[in-house]
């Protein structure tokens, strides 16, 4: 184990997607699935989803980190990683161990998953997976059907910010943009190479009695279409939850609106280009 802990750079909060190829229940002989099947299917592995904050292996306890994991913000499951053999780092071990009499062994650079200490959360079309590890981060997943590629950006998640021009020294814009655009990403359901993030100052601008001391700051997010509204609305209202993050000081000087937006534009009157996509693809695939 402690060779395990000594040879791993970090350690990440992950979420295991698992899509099996074998019914549990054989339709003709009504055979039940059984473990050689599971393993004959790769473990049902379909990916992982990796996020929250890297650790060094050592700076903690890896028994003790636990996680809540939340489907559609509802709590469905909870665990602590000293389920897996009692610590994670035993796991891998005994891995390392299994595949070296085959003259296999654990690269450098690779991921490891060192199995998980929940139950599996049955999932569908427009389901969102949470798993809040605390202190370590979070991590998502949104789950929807492969849409046909149409050359144009049907997720487009692109935020307008205006703002009045007397908000300046009372608000840091700069950390307002970057704070929508974090919770965007935490969201989990927006293709992270179409997010963007822009604000407008307001020179003229006129509010209610025309008091030039009052404030504004509107949000408009325009996305495109392929989610359902429950999916939409969980990412609206996370990244609204964030807005007290960037008023709260606002709102204890002055008479102040915030306001955010959502709207879905058609994609039959929708053009665009974009090779950010395709870049951030290849730097996943190069490290």
């Amino acid at each position: 184990m402690f060779d395990v802990l000594n040879a791993t750079d970090f350690v990440v909060p992950a979420l295991e997607i698992l899509d099996t190829r074998i019914e549990r229940i054989d339709p003709a002989t009504k055979a039940t699935r059984k473990i050689f099947d599971t393993i004959a299917d790769n473990a049902a592995n379909a990916g992982i989803v990796l996020g929250g904050r890297p650790i060094r292996p050592l700076e903690s306890d890896l028994r003790w980190i636990g996680a809540l994991c939340f489907k559609n913000g509802q709590l469905e499951e909870t665990g602590l990683a000293a389920g897996v053999l009692n610590h994670p780092a035993t796991a891998v071990a005994w891995l390392a161990n299994k595949i070296a009499p085959h003259g296999l062994a654990l690269e450098p650079g690779q991921v490891v998953l060192a199995g998980s200490f929940i139950r599996p959360i049955e999932t569908r079309k427009g389901d969102t997976i949470q798993a809040d590890y605390g202190a370590y981060g979070s991590v998502s997943c949104y789950f929807r059907l492969r849409q046909k590629q149409t050359g144009s950006e049907t997720a487009m998640p692109h935020f307008t910010i205006e703002f009045s021009a007397n908000l300046d020294g009372r608000a840091d814009i700069s950390k307002v943009v970057e704070v929508v655009r974090k919770a965007a990403v935490e969201t989990g359901i927006f293709p992270l190479g179409g997010i963007r993030v822009r604000a407008i100052r307001c020179e003229h601008y006129a509010i209610a009695d025309g008091n030039p001391d009052l404030a504004f700051l509107d949000m408009v997010l325009r996305l495109g279409e392929g989610r359902d509204l429950a999916a939409r609305k969980r990412a609206g209202e996370h990244v609204f939850r964030r807005s007290p993050l960037i008023s709260i000081r606002v709102f204890a000087q002055i008479k102040f609106a915030l306001s955010f937006d959502m709207q879905i534009n058609d994609k039959e009157t929708s053009w665009k280009r974009n090779n950010i996509h395709e870049a951030l693809k290849a730097e996943t695939v190069h490290g």
